[in-house]
């Protein structure tokens, strides 16, 4: 038996929330209109800056991307200086904090919050920090570790600071007819803001046509290159016992799945296609923060299903802290995967933005 559980249901209050649509509307086009004159300023950071970002809410693979870009940076040049930096979406306290220096993790998903925390952890040596005014985070990262450019989490909508390659991510498997804007959709602006992107990737592991038919939707609004890739799983890993497992452990081992991330239902589909009997399905708002409230019932669900493991996301996995628990612990790890050509399309882009360093 398959069970679901959710901490609240915002789907069910998103069809009175379309007169807010409205005004979220003419307060997004507002702010574009004076960025765009002139009205507002656009900062520039000194420094090469990228942004990974999209115009809808969660889902799309904007952190792994940056931890692929991040690690193919390195691969081009080790004495490469650069930092991540993050508006750090659901953390403890607000202002310019540093999650990992060169040595070591400073701050726990909690103060970090989970995705820099989680991009922390893959990109050892590589300073991460985060920041609501992402101008402030890169000054910080440039006086701290002497900097020579800057990858931004999740930005394309934070226009006060000046990009010199915007990536945007897309989802080629969502139906965009049926896009609305926040609070009653998941769209941050319209599609024409995509005019201002320089690179888009394709993301959601699509067919050829609906890879095509977005390229397609793509060009009404920008003439810029189109790529795309997709993650693919790495491994288990044993969170409890901190080792490696092999992916035979989940062939048809009754495990209860937990994440909360944006799209649940991808994460449930990886499993089932590595052979994984989904006995329990939790599903948590996405960067909900587990509890001793949540555990518990997490577990308990787990064992009244018959359960041999519970399987998280890299995302819930920084923020497990209840790791003695007498069921395993694993989590599912993934990384980002290009399609036929495209790593070599990033890696000329990436070599001439990196020509940019003063």
């Amino acid at each position: 038996m398959i069970n679901s559980l959710r901490l609240y249901n915002y789907q069910a209050f998103k069809p009175i929330l379309s007169p807010f649509s409205q005004l979220f509307r003419l307060g997004v086009y507002l702010r574009n209109t004076a960025y765009d004159k002139g009205i507002l300023s656009i900062e520039k950071a000194g420094i090469p800056v990228l942004s990974v970002g999209n115009i809808a809410v969660g889902g799309s693979g904007k952190s792994p991307l940056i931890i692929e870009l991040a690690r193919i940076l390195t691969e081009m040049d080790a004495d490469f200086r650069f930092a991540i930096v993050s508006r750090g979406y659901g953390r403890k306290g607000r202002g310019v904090r540093i999650v990992a220096d060169r040595e070591q993790i400073i701050l726990d998903a909690k103060e970090g919050g989970d995705e820099p925390n989680m991009i922390a952890n893959e990109l050892p040596g590589i300073p991460v920090v985060v920041a609501e005014k992402r101008i402030q985070g890169i000054l910080e990262a440039r006086c701290q570790f002497n900097i020579q450019a800057a990858l931004l989490d999740d930005a394309f909508q934070h226009r006060s600071l000046h990009r010199d390659l915007d990536l945007v991510l897309l989802d080629e498997t969502t139906d965009y007819k049926s896009w609305k804007l926040m609070p009653s959709g998941s769209l941050r602006e319209l599609p024409h803001a995509l005019k201002r992107a320089h690179l888009f990737v394709l993301s959601g592991n699509g067919s050829p046509s609906q890879k095509e038919h977005y390229r397609r939707w793509i060009s009404q609004f920008s003439p810029a290159l189109v790529i795309s890739g997709h993650l693919v799983p790495r491994d288990i890993w044993n969170l409890r016992e901190n080792r490696q497992l092999a992916f035979e452990r989940l062939q048809s081992c009754a495990v209860a799945a937990v994440c909360g991330i944006a799209k649940p239902n991808r994460f449930f589909q990886l499993l089932e296609s590595l052979g994984a009997k989904l006995v329990s399905r939790t599903t948590l708002p996405d960067h909900a923060w587990l509890d001793e409230r949540h555990v518990p019932l997490i577990l308990s669900e787990a064992k009244k299903s018959g359960a041999e493991a519970v399987v998280i996301t890299m995302k819930d996995a920084v923020k497990w802290v209840y790791k003695m628990q007498e069921m395993p612990i694993w989590v599912l790890r993934t990384l980002w995967s290009w399609d036929d050509g495209s790593v070599e399309v990033v890696r000329e882009i990436l070599k001439t933005w990196k020509e940019a360093v003063p």
